[in-house]
């Protein structure tokens, strides 16, 4: 398990923090001034109220985290951005009537999407975390639609297909090129695609075997990474397009790193059979399962740390972690020992005495 201050009652839980689904519904009512993250702690017998989820983002610097949630049970939403480096949290706005999704755009801008509770009439907002100041907004309903359903890494236009409660891609266009690909649904069994502009990777069945394979959108050129006869059971590509994590079956399952560009071998390998790229970690932080554990592997410094169950994580760029621990979000170091808590949730101090 890991290790922090409060082990005996805390198991770490992560989630993915990808693109963003903006269905928040909110009103933007200005900004208070910033105060400690303990300012938002439960009061004296609030673990009575049950409590609202947690919705939150990193900025891409790594500098600021964007949280929202509801006070006890009443629909009583509130946002805020807290400092990573000190865990000053600023309030951002009350809502109504669901919980707003906050994420962070390129720039560095955290980006809302509100709902005028009263009126129905949308907006998109992007904010300054450190002011928390509006530096820009828009109630243009196509521009919203062009902005909260953008192209696939800025370049890509996918189509998937749903299997039972999951979906997967399966055709990729690229509208600045006019270039497409498709899988066979023959032979072809999974489709992935990263930043690098014009790129898609799949896996094709070769008898009982899998063969990985690059290919170039514009040219039509494909190199094999992985040939059929690794066994090859599973397959990762970072968003970066840097690297991709293999789980191979032979006497043992093995994990290894490979070049996505030429296929050499960059890490590893580990014994595993579960792989996924740690939010927010690039190439270099890999979930790897193995025997029913979940390890954080630095694939950089070939470190491992043991860690359980996970749900809701964030990597950092310098090896730290933002991590939801129970009603709280905390910062750990690199070797997962507590720094600080960045936000407890809020409760309803009302709701919390009724229910005493």
């Amino acid at each position: 398990m890991i290790e922090t201050s409060r082990t005996g009652r805390r198991a770490l839980v992560a989630s993915a923090l990808g693109g963003m689904i903006w269905a928040g519904l909110c009103s933007f009512g200005g900004t208070s001034e910033p105060k400690p993250a303990s300012a938002t702690s439960a009061p004296s017998g609030a673990e009575a109220a049950a409590p609202a989820p947690l919705e939150w983002s990193v900025s891409p610097d790594g500098e600021w985290l964007a949280v929202s949630s509801a006070r006890g049970r009443r629909d009583q939403y509130d946002a805020w951005v807290v400092a990573v480096a000190d865990g000053a949290q600023r309030e951002l706005e009350e809502v109504e009537r669901a919980a707003p999704q906050l994420s962070f755009d390129d720039q560095g801008r955290l980006r809302l999407y509100t709902l005028d509770s009263a009126r129905g009439t949308p907006a998109l907002l992007w904010i300054d975390p450190g002011a928390g100041s509006v530096l820009e907004s828009t109630r243009d309903r196509a521009r919203i639609k062009t902005e909260l359903e953008p192209l696939t890494h800025g370049w890509a236009r996918v189509d998937e297909r749903r299997t039972g409660d999951s979906t997967s891609p399966r055709r990729v266009e690229w509208p600045a090129q006019r270039a497409r690909f498709e899988l066979d649904p023959k032979r072809d069994v999974e489709l992935a695609l990263s930043e690098v502009e014009g790129v898609v990777y799949y896996s094709r069945r070769v008898g009982d075997q899998l063969r990985l394979v690059r290919r170039e959108l514009r040219s039509g050129d494909e190199t094999t990474l992985v040939v059929e006869g690794r066994g090859l059971q599973m397959w990762r590509l970072t968003a970066d397009g840097r690297s991709v994590a293999l789980v191979e079956r032979g006497i043992e399952s093995r994990v290894r790193v490979i070049d996505a560009q030429s296929g050499a071998l960059v890490a590893g390998p580990w014994l595993g059979d579960g792989i996924e790229w740690a939010p927010g970690g690039g190439s270099r932080h890999l979930v790897l399962t193995s025997g029913g554990q979940r390890r954080l592997v630095d694939t950089l410094l070939d470190k491992t740390h043991t860690a359980g169950a996970w749900e809701h994580f964030a990597v950092l760029d310098d090896g730290r972690i933002v991590a939801e621990v129970e009603h709280e979000i905390v910062l750990l170091d690199a070797e997962l020992r507590e720094v600080r808590v960045l936000f407890q949730r809020p409760v309803d101090a009302a709701q919390a005495a009724r229910e005493r």
